[in-house]
């Protein structure tokens, strides 16, 4: 099956928002979006490469209104923004899996968390700068901590190795 990807992946995937993948319709997860729930697949191959990179921003955001300005933000050279601390929750490979477990106490749900991170799916550095920098202007509070963009490769699935294990064997 073939997938456009239309949010701003983490960098550690090797994909970008508007890559088009080939993935195999087995769905490993789910994540957010908006108020869906959308499923989650492995790629197993970029057939179509995006001209959009992936910055990661980490950044001091007040509260929700401030998040939501950026995430509505518009650039001419920016596709995406999104609020990674809203649309992320990690999970360890076992529970993304289908093998979920303890993992001790987690944090209170609906606390607002200042220190966020956010993707941005854009054209250039200066692009995805400008964007935040105009955000930071328009609110008491807003502060850039980092801005970063790393080149990784795309990740293949190591043969042998079940999904749903840990390398030790655990179930």
């Amino acid at each position: 099956m073939r997938a456009r990807l239309l949010f701003v992946p983490l960098p550690e995937s090797g994909h970008c928002y508007g890559d088009v993948v080939l993935h195999d319709g087995a769905s490993t997860g789910t994540r957010r979006w908006g108020e869906r729930q959308y499923p989650v697949f492995n790629a197993m191959e970029r057939l179509q490469p995006s001209p959009y990179l992936s910055y990661s921003a980490f950044l001091r955001c007040p509260g929700q209104p401030d998040a939501q300005a950026l995430v509505d933000a518009e650039h001419t050279s920016v596709a995406l923004v999104e609020d990674w601390a809203e649309s992320i929750k990690v999970l360890c490979l076992r529970c993304s899996y289908g093998v979920p477990h303890e993992h001790g106490p987690e944090a209170k749900a609906g606390e607002w968390k200042v220190e966020r991170s956010f993707g941005i799916a854009a054209l250039d550095r200066q692009s995805a700068k400008a964007l935040l920098e105009r955000w930071v202007g328009g609110g008491q509070g807003r502060e850039i901590e980092a801005v970063e963009h790393e080149e990784f490769p795309l990740t293949t699935p190591q043969p042998g190795l079940c999904w749903w294990r840990s390398p030790e064997g655990e179930a």
